[in-house]
């Protein structure tokens, strides 16, 4: 085995690399095994590498960002990089997406290694041939001239709305639209995206270890932290954040804020933003801004969230609700996540529905969801819904205090 990975299996042949994909279902997996291939062709730089896709029925988007960043390094390093054996719905989404004009896709492995055995002279003319059809995208207007940075012609590419909307993610503070940098464009240097943040919700504290980035407000308001300082920003104002420093935005207006979200250098993997949501003081400072109706204590990987609000019946409550569970759940990942509901006698289908998206994600994890001070109605309602077979129901919200202190 050349690569550390359960998720392919790798051969030399003729001096260069064919990777046999085993599974692609475990994205995490496949995006280290990436970046191994990176390092290998940066220090290795072998002749050719071929990635069989054949394992794989469907690429996400990130993935493909993560296959551009290859392309890019196989390019600087005069390594051939190919795909072969894709399957139709593969094959369309690298067409839409132009992969397969920075890679060379072959329909199976034999015939990439049919173009692997062409006379080297064939081999570069084929390639001159797909630099001039290509090349016309780039003019003197459009930017620097090709090949500086080691990016192929098609880096220069307009972007139709159409592609835009492909790459929408969504997250309980907001919706993030990717506008250029992997997945949508193959840009080592810039990632952009245009962010839409849900009213009185918060994009919560964090950190980019190895990014610069600048925010621009263009609609709305929003109170931005850099550090431990906060400043309200309207349209047309703008906050540069250095690599590494914590930072959030919360828009506590009652309509949608949109900002332009720009990191430098382009990049996607999980490490490149780390969550502190659970850290001092930034909890504290989260708890007292973006939950007002909600008392939070930390003890270790368990969450405790008391409702202080008896009104969460209340439509504006409910969804307030729901926006503070998500996002704790999502920023904080709490191992256990207590909620104490004393303080409402009943819960309405809103909040139970909550709960039950809670559970499922949580679930999924292998993480715990628990309730504690249902009130005899709300305990009906809880039961009716079927939901006590999936979250664990505390007698008392003294035995939740004492399982938390146990943490």
């Amino acid at each position: 085995m050349l690569l550390n990975t359960d998720c392919a299996e790798a051969e030399a042949v003729d001096g260069g690399l064919v990777v046999r994909l085993n599974s692609l279902t475990d994205h995490q997996k496949f995006i280290a095994l990436l970046l191994e291939l990176e390092i290998f062709v940066r220090e290795a730089q072998p002749p050719r590498v071929v990635i069989d896709l054949s394992g794989s029925g469907f690429i996400q988007s990130r993935t493909l960002g993560e296959i551009v960043r290859l392309a890019n390094a196989a390019a600087r390093a005069k390594t051939k990089l190919m795909l072969c054996s894709t399957n139709p719905i593969v094959q369309k989404v690298i067409s839409v997406t132009e992969i397969d004009r920075i890679v060379t896709v072959c329909e199976s492995l034999e015939a990439a290694k049919e173009i692997w055995n062409r006379p080297a002279d064939l081999a570069q003319e084929i390639a001159d041939a797909a630099d001039a059809d290509t090349g016309q995208l780039a003019t003197e207007a459009s930017g620097p001239a090709p090949g500086r940075y080691g990016l192929p012609r098609s880096f220069y590419k307009f972007v139709s709305d159409r592609e835009r909307q492909i790459e929408v993610e969504s997250f309980p503070w907001g919706n993030m639209n990717w506008l250029a940098g992997p997945p949508i464009t193959p840009s080592a240097l810039l990632h952009v995206a245009r962010v839409q943040i849900k009213p009185n919700s918060v994009w919560s504290f964090h950190r980019h270890p190895d990014m610069e980035e600048v925010i621009i407000v263009t609609k709305g308001k929003v109170e931005q932290w850099i550090d431990q300082k906060s400043r309200v920003l309207i349209a047309g104002e703008s906050a540069t954040i250095p690599q590494n420093i914590i930072h959030a935005i919360f828009n506590n207006e009652a309509a949608p804020a949109d900002v332009i979200m720009i990191h430098c250098p382009a990049r996607n993997e999980e490490s490149s933003t780390i969550s502190v949501v659970a850290e001092e003081p930034w909890r504290t400072i989260l708890r007292r801004r973006a939950f007002p109706n909600l008392d939070i204590v930390w003890k270790g990987t368990t969450l405790f969230a008391r409702v202080t609000n008896h009104k969460i019946l209340d439509t504006a409550s409910t969804d307030a609700f729901r926006s503070s569970m998500l996002s704790l759940e999502a920023d904080g990942q709490p191992k256990k996540f207590i909620i104490d509901f004393q303080e409402a006698w009943i819960l309405s289908n809103t909040v139970l529905g909550v709960l039950g998206e809670l559970q499922h994600r949580m679930t999924d994890d292998h993480r715990e969801l628990c309730v504690c001070g249902l009130s005899v109605e709300a305990m009906k309602n809880f039961r009716k819904t079927r939901l006590s077979q999936f979250i664990t129901v505390y007698e008392t919200v003294k035995a939740a205090l004492d399982d938390l202190e146990k943490g």
